[in-house]
């Protein structure tokens, strides 16, 4: 399950981004990742090879009977049964019937669903409201999913229409009002109607959060904004967006790779980093 990251290509090491991402992950979510569903915040959790989930003080709310779960996300979960995944509701109650190859969780109302090798997406009541004909898919997001068809990618409403046509070799979810593209390796940026506002011109970027854009531009992680301008510079070996107002920094000494975090100051400086590990 799953689909790609918003990275192209990447100087520093697999071992140390992967060591990165498991710190991200433990600091961020606890077993399984969780939701709150209005009961409670579930997590799933697995016994003998069996799946079923838990609230935040380790009772079993949901049994342990599923051969997969992943967490809650707009009050579904998935769950896998005989080889099929299907959507369950906070109580336990199989809402979708297991009959995917495989699924995603819900966002925006809507969950990207495979079907015969192709991906569509249905609703929050299992009706297909885009038939399964994408090669690759991403989750809604801002009104919109980028889908992959004859080997290019392009946008779809959530009436399943095409709005902005298949032409590039990847594209990724919206945010902040616009979306990653990536052209001939490089990545760029468009708006919702398509256009191009800042060119494929970077070795390696993620999406728009909070008004910047973190990018490689000749070999060095710079947080761009919407206007494609440099609003700050980093010394890091790996840096990734901000988020409430906190980005994810990674800084590579002689022994070890040590993560930080460390604020963007209203001036537009980094604040003193806090180390919160090292791996």
């Amino acid at each position: 399950m799953g689909t790609g990251r918003k990275v192209l290509k990447h100087p520093a090491s697999a071992a140390l981004l992967i060591l990165a991402f498991i710190a991200l992950s433990c600091a961020s979510h606890g077993p399984g990742g969780g939701f709150d569903t209005g009961r409670g915040p579930f997590f799933p959790v697995e016994k003998d090879f069996e799946w079923g989930f838990i609230d935040g003080k380790g009772n079993i709310v949901i049994p342990y009977k599923y051969e997969g779960a992943v967490d809650f996300s707009e009050d579904r979960a998935l769950v896998k049964m005989d080889g099929k995944w299907g959507y369950i509701n906070p109580y336990g109650i199989m809402v979708i019937t297991p009959e995917f190859e495989e699924a995603e969780k819900f966002s925006e109302g809507l969950a990207q669903v495979k079907i015969d090798g192709r991906y569509g997406y249905i609703d929050k009541v299992g009706k297909i409201v885009s038939e399964p004909m994408f090669e690759q898919s991403e989750p809604f997001s801002e009104g919109l999913a980028s889908v992959k068809i004859n080997g290019r990618w392009g946008y779809i409403n959530k009436e399943g229409k095409m709005v902005i046509e298949p032409r590039y070799e990847r594209a990724f979810s919206f945010s902040d009002g616009y979306a990653l593209i990536v052209e001939d390796g490089k990545g760029g940026y468009i708006k919702k109607n398509g256009s191009v506002f800042i060119k494929p011109k970077y070795e390696w970027a993620e999406g728009f959060s909070e008004g910047l854009a973190c990018v490689l531009a000749d070999g060095k992680y710079v947080y761009i904004d919407e206007f494609g301008e440099v609003k700050l510079k980093t010394d890091f070996e790996r840096a990734r967006h901000f988020k409430e107002t906190y980005a994810d920094l990674l800084k590579l000494t002689d022994s070890a790779p040590v993560m930080v975090w460390t604020g963007l100051l209203v001036a537009g400086c980094l604040a003193l980093p806090l180390v919160f590990g090292a791996y």
